[in-house]
């Protein structure tokens, strides 16, 4: 049996806190809708992203009007990883979470609340998501991490499960390894100051440490039981869904939309990153892109629940299409 692992104590620490929010939102409800002219139940949104490729649609959605031109008005939040954000969702805070899936499943899963996916984020593809160290290390392959710690920008959930199988092919438990949860954007400076032998990242993080500190790859976590996995999407409470299906539907609209661009223009995916994550057009044109999915693959959903299953995030069965139905 496995160990539980520090960052397991993390997590169910964080999850811990779910049934005491869920509570409080059971009395509680969202601001006042407002009606707009398209008919929209409310048209000012708040979403919780991460600060990363995976949300490249929204943000060109942002970019380009979409989203204006759908009657909706987005501020988006930045958040460090979607396992903080439970409780804003299920009090009304934020409307909208954009990142990994897994801590919906898990959930859901635990009786917190019900979720829906509005759309799909991003499908990992070669390049996207790492692991680094630096080269001074001497670290060149995931075999060597054993004993070390890792950087990773949530307890649970992707950053978990994508470097859990790149351990386990390389014959490491994760057990035997440290995990030391830390923003995308910190990670850089915990590498160069050595708080960290090695970090996880996802684009554009991985390809500014690799320029400014001279980080090299040690993995890429698009291999095995998680190639092609879907890393992210747009995921709201049912209720909030319910409650505003037009305003649901016209940002899964939005979404798909620049979704297309996303997958078709890379200037234009570009500009977006520029704008949004701030990083500069040299880092924006070299990133490794993933592929920006136009519709909810089951499949890739059920590929997520049975890695979660794997390497006990999840206990028993989960019907993934419990996050799509209506």
């Amino acid at each position: 049996m496995r160990k539980k692992s520090a960052r397991q104590l993390v997590a169910t620490a964080v999850l811990g806190v779910f049934p005491l929010m869920l509570a409080a939102a059971c009395g509680s409800s969202s601001s006042s809708p407002t009606t707009a002219s398209s008919g929209l139940e409310k048209t000012n949104i708040v979403v919780g992203a991460v600060p990363a490729e995976t949300g490249a649609a929204m943000f060109i959605a942002q970019e380009q009007g979409i989203f204006a031109k759908h009657g909706l008005h987005v501020t988006v939040k930045s958040i460090t990883s979607t396992t903080t954000i439970v409780p804003d969702m299920l009090s009304g805070a934020v409307d909208i979470a954009s990142g990994q899936i897994p801590t919906f499943i898990a959930a859901q899963a635990q009786g917190v609340g019900s979720f829906h996916l509005l759309a799909s984020g991003l499908t990992l593809g070669p390049g996207v998501n790492e692991i680094l160290a630096l080269k001074s290390s001497g670290i060149t392959s995931p075999g060597q991490l054993k004993g070390k710690t890792l950087a990773v920008n949530a307890p649970t959930g992707d950053s978990a499960l994508l470097t859990d199988v790149v351990l386990a092919d390389a014959g490491v438990s994760p057990s035997q390894v440290t995990h030391k949860v830390i923003p995308f954007t910190d990670m850089g400076v915990a590498l160069s100051q050595h708080e960290v032998d090695a970090v996880y990242c996802t684009e554009p993080t991985c390809t500014e440490i690799k320029d400014k500190y001279g980080a090299q790859v040690i993995a890429d976590t698009d291999q095995g039981a998680a190639r092609g996995m879907l890393t992210a999407g747009y995921t709201a409470t049912t209720a909030w869904m319910k409650k505003y299906p037009k305003t649901a539907a016209a940002f899964a609209a939005s979404i798909l939309q620049a979704s297309k661009i996303a997958d078709s223009n890379r200037a234009d995916l570009s500009k977006a990153l520029v704008a949004s994550l701030h990083i500069t057009p040299q880092v924006a044109g070299s990133v490794a892109i993933g592929t920006f999915p136009t519709s909810i693959n089951q499949a890739k959903l059920q590929q997520v629940v049975n890695l979660m299953v794997k390497f006990g995030e999840l206990k028993g069965s989960f019907n993934v299409a419990s996050l799509t139905k209506s």
